[in-house]
């Protein structure tokens, strides 16, 4: 027997070609036996083999992608279309529940959730979860999953509650005729539509959350549907918040007559929600009957030594002691729930009678009522209409009367228009959009004494309040009037967020702009009576209007620092129900304009856009 060395002793890979081996044509076995190996030639054939099943695996993977690609596009068209075909339907929802259409909601309610339906089966399938692997798509993918299955939430917990509402509930059934109102059917409807907000509520606030999405097709979509969403959502907060707040409130329960105060407000004299309340009347309300008393003027109130409520430091500093001491101050502040507090005490004071809310309201609100009712006849001749009711209470009023004559007038009209609002026996739908138009715009404001009722309206824009909810940032610019005159009219007010900039601990930061013209012509002030241009107190000159400007930071924000067009500087911060307020008085001559630059930045833990809330704009004398 043959004896090997140690060297070919060894075990070797049979396909090994590594050093001396790969040159040797021939070996022995372990056996004695002589076996051939490979040839160079045919190793590079092997290589070459194993190199085309590499790229043939490699071209099989490619084609897979595409082929799954192509799937994902379709799948995601059919998505846009399911999404696309809910948008049209969800824009019939609202008129469906408010018009009481029980038989035609539900034909879209169904049909709406059968396409919410397809899109969640559609997103949910193994397409969709492995594409929401992908490096470049995923977070697209996740939001477009994340949004529909909110979708799919809203069909499970709104949409048969709102049936269930519109069984109850028409808008068609509603009157209001002579001064009563007659709500049937709501009270029992209010708790369907509070389970149905509610499941709006809780998808819009995860859609919200949510980033865009990439893919141009489905971010279009998706925009419309949650727009639309938003808006629906809006739609039910106000019937439900109506539908838990109308029958106490309008006693229509018949448990307590109610007495609410109404401050009608002339804007010529700004304050920080309006105008100055130079007309205080009360509406008395029992069994949904409304009922006016008297509008008296302010000035029957009288001037107080002492405060009526307890007026906190910061209050003090910044609107001094007068609004708790002045009718005519009350609402210094843009809290309109404290303005409000304020006004009942003084009321109640005077007159010994129980106020169980406030109410203020403003010549561009008569306005937009009035052209629904109709015009306002008073005893002088002068007919208040849809195009002369703002001119004529916010100036020409105070041009053309003697100053003894105003407080009469001002009550009249006051008295007048809400006799003419009750005796209206028209479309309630037509009136509800003029009341909902004018409180969009801040111009009705509403505040209970009934501390259930003030909980529901928090958060609302009647409401009139200072947003202290941190989830909900909000950016106010506020005026009041210094010149204790009327010469508002001329002031021209802009104020705009005009860029927004993101820092790397979260935060936000605002750059508000605030411009101001006094838009008095130097020539006109002679003709000017002086009850418009002022007292004049202080070293005021004719013609010019002193303005206290009031910046408020969201909660957790701050008013970082300010430009002012003059060179000046900020005239003090302070604190107001916890946001941090920047005061700026500004003197303003005749045709001279003033423009501060704001930066104020936003809670870094708040992701949500702030809101900018503003003192209500109204007609000037450029328009």
């Amino acid at each position: 027997m043959k004896v090997h060395s140690s060297e070919h002793s060894s075990s070797k890979d049979p396909l090994s070609c590594n050093g001396n081996d790969a040159m040797e044509p021939y070996s022995e076995s372990h056996h004695g036996r002589k076996r051939r190996r490979k040839t160079p030639g045919r190793s590079r054939l092997n290589h070459s083999t194993f190199t085309w099943v590499l790229g043939l695996s490699g071209l099989g993977c490619v084609v897979a992608l595409l082929a799954f690609g192509v799937v994902f596009a379709m799948s995601a068209m059919h998505v846009r279309s399911e999404l696309k075909d809910a948008v049209a339907l969800s824009g019939t929802l609202y008129g469906h529940v408010i018009s009481g259409e029980s038989e035609e909601l539900h034909e879209s309610l169904r049909a709406l959730a059968d396409h919410i339906d397809n899109a969640h089966r559609e997103t949910s399938g193994i397409v969709w979860n492995v594409a929401a692997h992908t490096p470049y798509f995923r977070d697209d993918i996740t939001s477009v999953q994340l949004t529909v299955q909110a979708l799919s939430i809203v069909s499970t917990t709104s949409f048969t509650p709102l049936e269930q509402a519109c069984e109850h509930f028409s808008l068609d059934d509603i009157s209001f005729s002579e001064g009563k109102v007659s709500l049937p059917g709501l009270q029992e409807a209010s708790p369907y539509l509070v389970q149905a907000h509610d499941g709006l509520v809780q998808a819009n606030s995860t859609v919200a959350t949510l980033p865009s999405v990439r893919i141009a097709e489905l971010q279009s979509a998706l925009s419309q549907f949650t727009s639309l969403l938003s808006t629906v959502e809006q739609g039910l907060a106000m019937l439900s918040q109506i539908s838990q707040l109308a029958p106490p409130m309008l006693d229509l329960d018949g448990q307590s007559t109610r007495n609410y105060l109404v401050l009608s407000q002339t804007n010529a004299e700004l304050r920080a929600r309006g105008g100055m309340p130079g007309s205080w009347g009360v509406i008395q309300v029992e069994q949904g009957a409304l009922k006016i008393q008297p509008f008296v003027s302010v000035s029957e109130l009288p001037w107080l030594d002492e405060p009526v409520v307890p007026i906190t430091l910061n209050e003090e500093f910044l609107f001094t002691n007068k609004m708790g001491r002045m009718g005519q101050d009350v609402n210094f502040t843009p809290d309109f729930p404290r303005a409000g507090t304020i006004a009942k005490a003084m009321w109640e004071q005077r007159f010994q009678q129980q106020i169980d809310g406030v109410m203020a309201i403003d010549p561009v609100a008569l306005q937009s009522i009035i052209g629904i009712v109709g015009e306002v006849a008073l005893s002088d001749g002068t007919k208040l209409t849809d195009a002369n009711t703002q001119q004529t209470l916010l100036h020409d009023a105070y041009v053309n009367k003697a100053v003894s004559e105003q407080d009469e007038f001002f009550s009249e009209a006051a008295v007048r228009s809400f006799e003419k609002i009750m005796q209206y026996s028209g479309s309630v739908f037509d009136l509800t959009q003029a009341f909902s138009e004018a409180i969009s715009g801040g111009h009705i404001l509403l505040w209970s004494a009934h501390d259930s009722e003030e909980q529901l309206l928090q958060g609302t824009t009647i409401a009139g309040s200072l947003e202290t909810d941190a989830e909900r940032p909000q950016i106010g610019v506020f005026f009041s009037d210094q010149t204790q005159s009327k010469m508002d009219w001329y002031l021209k007010r802009d104020v705009s967020i005009v860029h927004v900039t993101q820092a790397e601990d979260g935060s936000q930061e605002y750059k508000v702009r605030i411009r101001l013209k006094n838009l008095m012509k130097s020539e006109d002030i002679a003709s000017t009576p002086p009850y418009v241009l002022g007292d004049l107190q202080n070293g005021l000159q004719p013609g010019q209007i002193d303005t206290a400007i009031f910046v408020c930071a969201p909660v957790f924000g701050s008013v970082m620092r300010t430009l002012m067009s003059d060179g000046s500087e900020i005239d003090s911060t302070s604190a107001l129900n916890g946001l941090h307020v920047g005061l700026k008085k500004v003197i303003l001559n005749p045709g001279d304009s003033f423009e501060m630059i704001a930066y104020i930045q936003s809670s870094s833990t708040v992701a949500a856009e702030a809101e900018l809330v503003q003192t209500p704009l109204t007609l000037t004398a450029e328009e």
